[in-house]
């Protein structure tokens, strides 16, 4: 399935988005406002192609959580974030 590189461009933005959730409701450290993407990847995870994006933060302490992943259908719908990247 080819994917319109303007939808690419959405799921750069959501995924900045859904980051400033993600500190705004406490799940992850102010330190990461400002953080611009590091990282887009496409994978194949189940037979299934998706999308993951990730950002680096640096000044994160436990070096386990210094990389932000999320992953995204190819339709663009959000399927989950986590500091593992799996």
């Amino acid at each position: 399935m080819a994917v319109h590189p303007s939808r690419k461009g959405v799921i750069v933005g959501c995924a900045t988005e859904y980051k400033n959730d993600l500190i705004s409701n406490g799940k992850i450290d102010p330190s990461w406002k400002g953080l611009k993407l590091d990282k887009a990847e496409t994978l194949e995870v189940k037979k299934m192609k998706e999308w993951k994006r990730s950002f680096k933060n640096p000044a994160e302490k436990d070096a386990t959580k210094q990389t932000l992943c999320m992953c995204y259908a190819l339709n663009g719908n959000f399927i989950g974030a986590n500091f593992t990247g799996k």
